[in-house]
Protein backbone atom coordinates (compact mmCIF):
# COMPACT_ATOMS: atom_id res chain seq x y z
CA UNK A 1 0.00 0.00 0.00
CA UNK A 2 2.84 2.06 0.36
CA UNK A 3 3.63 2.75 -3.43
CA UNK A 4 -0.40 3.20 -4.33
CA UNK A 5 -0.88 6.48 -3.87
CA UNK A 6 1.91 7.37 -5.88
CA UNK A 7 1.33 4.72 -8.76
CA UNK A 8 -2.39 6.41 -9.06
CA UNK A 9 -0.88 9.34 -8.89
CA UNK A 10 1.39 9.15 -11.87
CA UNK A 11 -1.83 7.06 -13.76
CA UNK A 12 -0.28 3.63 -13.52
CA UNK A 13 -2.47 0.51 -14.13
CA UNK A 14 -3.02 -0.76 -10.41
CA UNK A 15 -5.24 -3.96 -9.25
CA UNK A 16 -5.41 -4.88 -5.92
CA UNK A 17 -6.63 -8.06 -4.23
CA UNK A 18 -6.53 -7.88 -0.74
CA UNK A 19 -7.77 -10.84 1.30
CA UNK A 20 -8.86 -10.18 4.84
CA UNK A 21 -10.70 -11.69 8.37
CA UNK A 22 -14.02 -9.89 8.77
CA UNK A 23 -12.08 -8.46 12.40
CA UNK A 24 -9.82 -6.60 10.19
CA UNK A 25 -12.21 -4.22 8.07
CA UNK A 26 -12.23 -1.50 9.87
CA UNK A 27 -8.18 -1.36 8.77
CA UNK A 28 -9.87 -1.90 5.01
CA UNK A 29 -12.04 1.26 5.45
CA UNK A 30 -8.97 3.85 6.77
CA UNK A 31 -6.56 2.66 4.00
CA UNK A 32 -9.17 3.09 0.91
CA UNK A 33 -10.07 6.48 2.71
CA UNK A 34 -6.59 7.72 3.34
CA UNK A 35 -5.46 6.71 -0.71
CA UNK A 36 -7.38 8.64 -3.01
CA UNK A 37 -8.71 6.49 -5.94
CA UNK A 38 -7.49 3.13 -4.57
CA UNK A 39 -10.90 1.64 -3.36
CA UNK A 40 -11.75 1.95 -7.47
CA UNK A 41 -9.07 -0.65 -7.78
CA UNK A 42 -9.18 -2.99 -5.53
CA UNK A 43 -10.88 -6.39 -4.73
CA UNK A 44 -11.76 -7.54 -1.36
CA UNK A 45 -12.33 -10.98 -0.04
CA UNK A 46 -13.85 -10.97 3.15
CA UNK A 47 -13.31 -14.10 5.26
CA UNK A 48 -14.79 -15.58 8.82
CA UNK A 49 -17.95 -14.43 10.59
CA UNK A 50 -19.02 -10.80 10.60
CA UNK A 51 -20.26 -8.85 13.55
CA UNK A 52 -23.13 -6.09 12.38
CA UNK A 53 -20.69 -3.64 12.86
CA UNK A 54 -18.36 -5.24 10.01
CA UNK A 55 -21.44 -6.00 7.86
CA UNK A 56 -22.14 -1.88 8.02
CA UNK A 57 -18.71 -1.64 6.93
CA UNK A 58 -18.58 -3.65 4.14
CA UNK A 59 -21.43 -1.31 2.98
CA UNK A 60 -19.40 1.80 3.15
CA UNK A 61 -16.33 -0.24 1.21
CA UNK A 62 -18.72 -1.04 -1.51
CA UNK A 63 -20.26 2.37 -1.56
CA UNK A 64 -16.23 4.08 -1.55
CA UNK A 65 -16.10 1.84 -5.23
CA UNK A 66 -14.34 -1.33 -3.87
CA UNK A 67 -15.74 -4.69 -4.63
CA UNK A 68 -16.36 -7.11 -1.98
CA UNK A 69 -16.27 -11.02 -2.25
CA UNK A 70 -17.19 -13.07 0.75
CA UNK A 71 -14.96 -15.77 0.53
CA UNK A 72 -11.09 -17.02 0.52
CA UNK A 73 -8.93 -15.84 -2.82
CA UNK A 74 -8.74 -18.55 -5.30
CA UNK A 75 -5.69 -19.13 -7.93
CA UNK A 76 -8.51 -17.39 -10.67
CA UNK A 77 -8.46 -14.65 -8.93
CA UNK A 78 -5.38 -13.96 -8.95
CA UNK A 79 -4.76 -15.03 -12.85
CA UNK A 80 -7.78 -13.30 -13.93
CA UNK A 81 -6.61 -9.98 -12.75
CA UNK A 82 -4.18 -9.82 -15.10
CA UNK A 83 -3.97 -8.67 -18.59
CA UNK A 84 -0.91 -8.04 -20.62
CA UNK A 85 2.30 -7.27 -19.18
CA UNK A 86 2.26 -7.75 -15.65
CA UNK A 87 3.98 -7.70 -12.07
CA UNK A 88 2.91 -8.73 -9.17
CA UNK A 89 3.26 -7.39 -5.51
CA UNK A 90 3.07 -10.10 -2.89
CA UNK A 91 2.47 -8.88 0.91
CA UNK A 92 1.40 -12.08 3.05
CA UNK A 93 2.07 -14.34 5.60
CA UNK A 94 4.62 -16.99 4.70
CA UNK A 95 1.49 -20.16 3.62
CA UNK A 96 -0.34 -17.85 1.72
CA UNK A 97 3.34 -16.43 -0.12
CA UNK A 98 4.63 -20.02 -1.07
CA UNK A 99 0.83 -20.67 -2.19
CA UNK A 100 1.03 -17.29 -4.54
CA UNK A 101 4.41 -18.06 -5.54
CA UNK A 102 3.21 -21.74 -6.59
CA UNK A 103 0.20 -19.68 -8.68
CA UNK A 104 2.34 -17.21 -10.25
CA UNK A 105 5.04 -19.53 -11.55
CA UNK A 106 6.82 -18.16 -14.05
CA UNK A 107 5.10 -14.54 -13.07
CA UNK A 108 7.41 -11.43 -12.21
CA UNK A 109 6.76 -11.46 -8.71
CA UNK A 110 8.09 -9.39 -5.61
CA UNK A 111 6.95 -9.98 -2.04
CA UNK A 112 7.16 -8.67 1.70
CA UNK A 113 7.68 -11.49 4.05
CA UNK A 114 4.88 -11.19 7.45
CA UNK A 115 7.39 -13.59 9.24
CA UNK A 116 7.37 -12.20 12.51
Amino acid sequence: MAQAEGVLRSGGRLKVLWSVKGEDLKFVEYVLDRIQGLAGVTRLFVTGRLRDSEEGLIGEIKAAGASVERRRIEQGDVKEAASGKRKYFLCTGPAMLKTLNEWLDGEEVAWEDFAY
